[in-house]
């Protein structure tokens, strides 16, 4: 007996969705399974809690700023000493890494031997421009004779010895 394509269509679409859907019935989930989901929500939460720091109530700006990064090897300092006529002339030059940094070469004290030099470096404080900025200094100090070296290094580094010329 041949039967029409209709009359097949209605015989096998009910059984084909009796099939399908018997392996889509809802799993009950036990405790223990809810448990530890809920376990692990927590764990997240945890986790992102620590990533974000808030920001403490009348805190300044300075407070919540980045510490600056310590200068890369292009931006290194070069120093050179000279002595004439009683006078210690230090020259400080360099580069600073974007542009708006404030450089200044001081006399850090008079009273110890050798001669200390401070060289401060203050990144800007708003935006600044990503080019390469060069500077040059100059500090002078008393030395009635001729030192061997004078001391100079940037603030919260360690001074390093500069020979005199």
């Amino acid at each position: 007996m041949k039967l029409p394509h209709a009359s097949l269509l209605v015989l096998i679409v009910p059984l084909l969705t009796m099939v399908l859907s018997a392996g889509a019935a809802p799993r009950e989930i036990n405790r223990e399974q809810r448990n530890d989901a809920d376990k692990s929500d927590r764990m997240i939460e945890e986790r992102i809690k620590k990533r974000s720091t808030p920001v403490p109530k009348n805190s300044s700006p300075a407070a919540t700023r980045r510490p600056t990064p310590a200068p890369r090897a292009e931006t290194a300092v070069h120093y050179e000493a000279d002595w004439a006529a009683g006078v210690v002339t230090l020259v400080a030059s360099g580069k600073n890494p974007t542009t708006g940094w404030t450089t200044k070469l001081s006399l850090a004290s008079t009273t110890g031997k050798p001669l200390r030099f401070t060289l401060l470096r203050r990144p800007p404080g708003g935006v600044s421009g990503p080019a390469v900025t060069p500077f040059r200094e100059l500090a002078t100090g008393p030395a009635a004779v001729k030192p061997a070296t004078v001391l100079a290094g940037e603030t919260g580094q360690p001074p390093r010895p500069i020979r005199v010329r």
